[in-house]
This record gives structure tokens, sequence and C-alpha cells, in this order.
């Protein structure tokens, strides 16, 4: 089980002087909207990710008019005991983090010792936003399935980028020097997007059956949810696909098709969930989608991350929330909420914000 034990914050978002013990279980945090709630989600997903839960910018989690913040968090991670230490000061100086007083090589490092699950208002773009949101969901289920696929997505991305730097080289010209170009890197770029959908179909495959469980297990009742894989090209020759697209590239300066502009159509019931499921319906598939996440992760690893749910009770009535939480597995989970919990749930520490200050 990975677990939060103790967090300390310096000038961390609207924390001047926090020193905070964790209880391994079931931990409620309290306190009026603004209050600071969130912050301490977002204290403990820094320290485990080494940036920002949310699409902001690594020095907006320092207090105002500091020059800079700092965290600690004291994990333990399976048989570990991890020590995770970032300072964060005001560009241009970078971020600093170690990890048992030893300087951390690359974030991504952070994902192989501490385990992790998210929910925070953001993901439920997962059902009602656009394309990038499910993405992320199959890939993030791919990296946690199979060893090699993050390393397939990173090549996915870097071939991308030295696609793109060609384009926007080309200027809108497709000279005889950028076709050539062009003419490799399209077959770097078919090699890497065959193997990264090819990771995506098959979590795709293992991962639904986790997310129709987790909602039934929410709603408490039957419902139908599918998930289906929609490339953005047609045809069955990514290669042709790309020669297809070729002068629309160039004008554009950006590749227009691949596995980084694939969909996946969510389905409740037969019908688009975007637009045809209530919010609470949306909600609870959301969630059943980041519990199912969650899931895979104990069971591929046989360990249980450690779970931030914030805000997760917002347009739930008490029996989705009931459910909710009694069909969270065992493990630490921090749980932001402007209101108690259900009556049927108590949790085993309440922490008041306002009382940290």
């Amino acid at each position: 089980m990975t677990q939060l034990k103790f967090l300390a914050l310096q000038n961390f978002r609207n924390y001047s002087q926090l020193e905070l013990e964790l209880h391994p279980g079931l931990s409620l945090i309290v306190g009026p909207n603004g209050c600071g709630k969130t912050n301490l989600i977002e204290a403990a997903g820094f320290l485990a990710r080494g940036l920002p839960l949310r699409n902001i910018q690594s020095e907006s989690l320092i207090h105002n008019g500091q020059d800079r913040a700092t965290a600690r968090g004291e994990f333990v991670a399976g048989n570990r005991n991890l020590l995770v230490e970032a300072e964060l000061p005001s560009p241009p100086k970078r971020l600093r983090m170690q990890v048992n007083r030893q300087a951390l090589a690359r974030k991504s490092d952070l994902h192989a010792m501490i385990r992790l699950t998210t929910f925070l208002p953001s993901h439920m773009a997962l059902v009602q936003g656009g394309p990038d949101g499910r993405r992320s969901f199959l890939d993030d289920s791919a990296a946690a399935l199979f060893p090699q696929a993050a390393g397939v997505l990173a090549d996915v991305q870097s071939v991308l980028r030295q696609r793109n730097a060609l384009l926007r080289q080309a200027a809108g010209s497709l000279s005889f020097q950028a076709a050539s170009g062009l003419d490799v890197w399209d077959e770097k770029l078919a090699q890497v997007a065959h193997q990264c959908v090819a990771f995506r179909l098959n979590a795709l495959g293992k991962v639904l059956p986790y997310v129709c469980e987790a909602y039934r297990e929410i709603a408490g009742s039957e419902a139908s949810v599918d998930l289906t894989y929609q490339p953005c090209w047609s045809g069955d020759d990514f290669r042709q696909a790309l020669k297809r697209a070729r002068g629309q590239d160039v004008r554009r300066g950006y590749t227009t098709i691949g596995p980084h502009r694939d969909d996946a159509h969510l389905q409740l019931n037969g019908l688009a969930a975007k637009t045809h499921a209530s919010q609470g319906e949306q909600r609870t598939l959301a969630l059943a989608m980041r519990l199912a996440l969650h899931q895979i992760q104990r069971d591929v690893h046989q360990e249980v991350p450690l779970l931030l749910l914030d805000d997760v009770l917002s347009e739930l009535d008490d029996h989705r929330s009931t459910r909710l939480l009694k069909a969270l597995p065992t493990g630490q989970v921090l749980i932001t909420s402007a209101v108690s919990l259900p009556g049927q749930v108590q949790p085993d520490d309440v922490i008041e914000v306002e009382n940290l200050f």
C-alpha cells in the first residue's frame, strides 16, 4: 500500500507553514470553499508526481509575495520509506527535488516509486470534454498494464516534435529536401503509431470491465458502458493516410492525423454519454473510469495506490455518494468536501482546514 504519512509545507499556496500527520485510512478534508482544501490534495500530488496535478505552472504553487515554496512528504511505498522534498523557486530558477536526500534525476522516476490515483473536477472532461482526456485515460491504462507502453508513448511525442519542426521549417512550401525529410519521419511515425494504437486497444479491452464494475458499484444499478476506439484517419494503411494528408500538414505546419488526435467514443446504455447522460451519470462515469485505473494499478502491481479525491461528491446524491465511498478499495484516501460525508460512512480522520492556520 502506498501511504503519505507526513506532510510539511512552507509558503505553498495559502499555507505559510504546515506540519500534518495523516491517517493510513480515509481522511476527510473539510472547510468552506476557498479555504485551502484542494491545496492539500495538490501538495500530496505534487510530491508524488513532481508537477502540478492541474494544468498550471509550478510557480503558481508559491504563496503570494514569496520567492520560493517548499514541500516535504514522508511516504511508505510497498516496503520502502521515501522522503520526498521539493523546493519551488521563482523563475528563472528551476524546481529541485530529492528522494531520500538524493537528487531526483527524472520526474518520471516518481511514477515507478509512488503509486497514485486522483480524481479532480477537471476529470469530468473524460466524459464532457474533447478527446485529450480520453486519450490520456487509455495511455495511463496502457502504461499501468504494459511496461513497454510508456516508452512507446514517449517515442510518439518525440517523433511528432521532430516531424512538426520540419513542417514549420517548410513554411508552407514542399521542397525536395522537405519531402525527403518527411518520408523519413512518416516511416518512423507509422511504426510508433502502430505500436501506440495496439497498446491502447489492448488496454481498452482490459480496462473496460473494470469501468463497468465500478459504475455498477457507484450507481447501484446495472448499466451498459462502452468505450470504442476511433482513429482520426480512414483506411487500413496509416502510411498512405499520412501521404494523403501531407499537403494539409505542410499548409498548416503540424501533423494533422495520428494517435495524438484519435478519440474513444464513450456510451452509456447505447447512447453517447457526452450528450445523453445526466450530470450525475456523467460524474459517476468519470469516477468509474478513474477508479478502474486505480484497481488496475492495484491488481497489476500488487499495491494499492494512494487515492486523492477532490470535490468528488459534488452533484452526486446521498445514495451514489454512499455507494462510492463504500466501493473505495482498502488503502489511504484523502477526500475533500465542503460538507460532511453521508451518515452511513464514517471517515477515519477529519481534517478541518480552518484549524490548520
